[in-house]
Order: C-alpha cells, then structure tokens, then sequence
C-alpha cells in the first residue's frame, strides 16, 4: 500500500523485468510516461509495451509529431524505447526481448531504491515547503532558444509575475529558461535586493552547470514532487518526455482529489494542442 504516487510509481516500475501499459486513463499515461523517461535515462532497462497499438498510436504519434518533427524536443530514437503491439503473442514476444544496459550506478535493488527515493524525496520536500509559494516553470532545457515566441512571452509574463505578486517563480530546468527569468528580475523595484526567494532554482543534478539550485535531484520522482509542492500555478514550455512525465503527474493529482486544482497554462498552442486532441 502506498500513499504517494512517486513512491508507487518507482515501486511499480523499478527493476521490472518487463512493463505492460494497457488502455487507462490519465494515471496510466502517467505511468507510461514515467516508465518511459526512466528508459531515455538509461535507468529503467526492460522492455516497454504499449498495448494495444490502436490505443496508443494516437497519442505516441501525436507526441512524435509536434516533439520530434516540430521542435526537436524529443531524440527521435527515444520513440524506440516504447514498443507495441495488438495482441497477446506480440506482447509477451516484445516483452522477451534482451534488458537494455542500465547507466551506471542505478544498479540498486528495489529496497534500495526506495529507501533513497525516499530520503531524497523528504529532503526535497522540506526545501520546497520553506520556500515562498510560487508559480512553476518548465519546459525542453536543450531545445528552446531566446528567439522563440513562447521564451519571450515568458519573459514578459516573468516581469509582470515579479513586479504584480509576490509569489516566487520556481524553476524545473536550467538553460534558457533560466536566463530569461534571471534577466527579468533586472530592474523590478518590488523584488527585495537578494531577491528574497523570488526565483526558485529545483533542477536535477545533471542540469547543474553553473546556476546555484535551492535544491538538486537524482531521482526525477523526488524532483517532480518537490517542485509542484506548494505551487501555486504551473507554466509548460514545449517539453521533452521528463517534462511531459510532470504534467500528467501535475494533472492526475488533481483529477485524484491528492491536490487542490491549480491553474496549467501550456504555452504554444501548436506544440500542445494535438498531444490534448488526443490525451
């Protein structure tokens, strides 16, 4: 029995010798998507099946479109990792194929795992619980340049937020979204000269070049619970698979009554549209 869904997700899916996804709900994509982002980390190593393939093939088609054709989000040999299929035989053929290699250092037991999920988890918790309330911000750390129209409403929307609120803006990613909200700070006369908290750095550890982070991350569970935790309102960038993972985690939350419902706000109609026809 688990109480949180990070610890149940990890649990469901950690060295699995195989992982079937049947037809659900928003959960289960959720499920999907964790699964799937485990394996583009090279930490999750078996197989992964989606079953069946007129199910899923509209929204893997969908994201493939608008991730790997429109925006580069997502690495097109990323769309292997999940595999399909319509009935059982293809299923438990798929399912039989060799385990990948697992990145190094991920080669923890189940009990292992949770154990550090967990106090990884509470430390991030804690950080986040300290922090002042604040709007959320993520989105593709590699794939989005200053030149795009949804980086630079981003930066208005971030002078309006620090100059009309007071609520912080916390950042999931590094790269040009953390450039852009930096620079917006500049010359908000409203923000305290420390900047009191105002801009929230919750990155993962592999995304620490040269940002300061009030709280860095192994396990994209923890990072996804610590950062959503007591936000306010949430801001999706065209994203890669770790990003679209927080979404429907964000999403299936609410849906479960776990959260208050808060206010999402997908920026670029075109990016997100065709992944919600289909959702």
């Amino acid at each position: 029995m688990m109480k949180t869904f990070a610890i149940r997700r990890n649990a469901l899916i950690w060295n699995s010798r195989g992982i079937a996804v049947f037809p659900g709900g928003l959960g289960t994509i959720n499920e999907l998507l964790e699964a799937w982002t485990g394996a583009a980390d090279h930490k999750v190593a078996c197989p992964i099946v989606a079953v069946p393939d007129d199910f899923y093939k509209p929204f893997i088609d969908a994201v493939e479109k608008v991730a790997v054709v429109g925006r580069g989000t997502i690495k097109a040999s990323d769309f292997n990792l999940v595999l399909r299929a319509n009935n059982a035989t293809e299923t438990v053929q798929l399912l039989q194929q060799s385990m990948r290699p697992k990145a190094l250092g991920t080669q923890l037991t189940l009990r292992e795992k949770l154990i550090y999920l967990r106090h990884e988890l509470g430390r991030g918790l804690t950080v986040s619980s300290n922090l002042r309330p604040a709007i959320v911000l993520t989105g593709s750390r590699c794939s989005l340049s200053i030149s795009d129209p949804e980086v630079q409403f981003v930066s208005m929307l971030s002078k309006e937020l620090l100059t009309a609120t007071s609520l912080g803006i916390r950042l999931g990613v590094s790269g040009v979204i953390n450039e852009i909200v930096t620079e917006a700070i500049v010359g908000c006369e409203t923000i305290n000269e420390d900047g009191g908290g105002v801009i929230q750095r919750m990155l993962m550890t592999e995304e620490m070049v040269a940002e300061d982070a009030d709280a860095h991350f192994e396990s994209r569970s923890a990072h996804c619970a610590s950062l959503l935790n007591n936000a306010k309102a949430a801001i999706f960038l065209p994203a890669d698979i770790s990003t679209l993972n927080i979404l429907f985690a964000l999403v299936c939350e609410i849906q479960t009554n776990r959260r208050a419902g808060i206010p999402i706000i997908l920026v670029g109609s075109q990016f997100w549209q065709p992944i919600l026809n289909v959702s």
